[in-house]
């Protein structure tokens, strides 16, 4: 109710905003000397119109449906590309024995092809990578033949095709696919164009090899993103903890444990956004802390493109949470040092 009254007062003030903005302009026709304004009257009033209309198209729209289903659904298994031990019916992955690995990493993408390579590689570029699997969900035609490249380049690279929305449904199967596949000692979550560099994965599976951290989660507070603007430059980018307490959702790295005990089930499947707050909000709720990474030693890297993006740098740049620091100097040497030679080398001939 308060939204339909909240909406009705928006169009009602955009009305009255056509009429006045119109009567100025046909007032100014009854005088040569206020001609030029009768045209800029008119333009507005026109441009007024069209953002009344629009409003009102947006408004008028029907809502999504939140909770078509249920928070710990799972989307059905379209199409699949996973180890031959895995059995797969009604598109429901059966559970069998998991593989015993280092290090799981899940990211649940559509489109940006590109960009997600080099992160897929950059993470198996690590020293340690042997015990690490990749876990992809996509959701199109084109993501499958990608998963199927990659699944025959390297077959520590798995991947499912699910309905893209709602997008927390699509997360959650992706990190249950995981968690049926593998008993991993740390499970980590990271987006399609945010690269985790070799340093990060290989310390990560160090750590996990000696046993359980003090705490179920390893992310960051602080990260770096790769842009444009207008030439390629690194910012340093660290949420503003007196509004925000939440670490990035990129570059979460859960104990195997901790993720054994919450049954797989790190994602809220009803949810179409503020996908990260189930997974945090259960480790607090335990009495947990989260050990912060550090981008002077383990960098997470978020590139920006020109592709499309919940997140774009012009957002970012604006966010009102996030402190930005120019920062391509002293972070160049960082990301070279922290990347693969061919990694880092395939980063910078990015094309935007």
């Amino acid at each position: 109710m308060l939204r339909k009254y909240l909406n009705r007062n928006y169009l009602k003030q955009k009305r009255r905003k056509i009429r006045r903005t119109l009567w100025r302009g046909l007032s100014s026709l009854m005088s040569d000397r206020f001609a030029h304004s009768a045209e800029i009257g008119l333009s507005r009033g026109y441009m007024a119109y069209r953002e009344a209309k629009q409003a009102y198209k947006f408004y008028h729209q029907p809502e999504p449906a939140r909770a078509e289903c249920a928070p710990n659904a799972l989307a059905p298994l379209e199409y699949h590309a996973l180890p031959e031990r895995c059995e797969v019916r009604d598109g429901v992955l059966q559970s069998g024995l998991r593989e015993d690995i280092a290090l799981a990493l899940c990211c649940a993408f559509k489109g940006r092809h590109q960009v997600l390579e080099l992160v897929i590689d950059e993470a198996l570029a690590a020293p340690g990578s042997a015990g690490l699997r990749w876990v992809l969900c996509g959701s199109t035609r084109d993501d499958w033949d990608f998963i199927q490249r990659q699944h025959r380049k390297d077959p520590r690279i798995t991947g499912i095709i699910v309905e893209n929305q709602p997008l927390g449904r699509k997360w959650q199967t992706a990190m249950a696919t995981a968690h049926t596949l593998y008993n991993a000692r740390r499970f980590g979550i990271t987006g399609s164009d945010d690269v985790l560099t070799a340093r990060l994965v290989d310390s990560t599976i160090a750590r996990g090899a000696a046993g359980p951290g003090e705490t179920p989660l390893m992310a960051c507070m602080e990260w770096l993103m790769y842009a444009r603007d207008p030439l390629p430059q690194f910012y340093h980018c660290r949420y503003d903890t007196l509004r925000l307490s939440q670490p990035l959702g990129a570059g979460r790295f859960y104990d195997g444990a901790f993720v054994d005990a919450m049954g797989g089930i790190l994602f809220d499947s009803s949810r179409h956004a503020g996908l990260d707050d189930r997974g945090f909000s259960e480790v607090t709720s335990r009495g947990h802390g989260t050990e912060l990474l550090r981008p002077q030693d383990h960098a997470v890297i978020s590139v920006k493109g020109a592709w499309q993006q919940l997140n774009t740098a012009e957002k970012v740049l604006g966010a009102k949470g996030i402190v930005i620091t120019e920062s391509s100097f002293a972070s160049y040497g960082q990301v070279r040092n922290q990347m693969s030679p061919e990694g880092f080398r395939r980063l910078k001939a990015f094309a935007f």
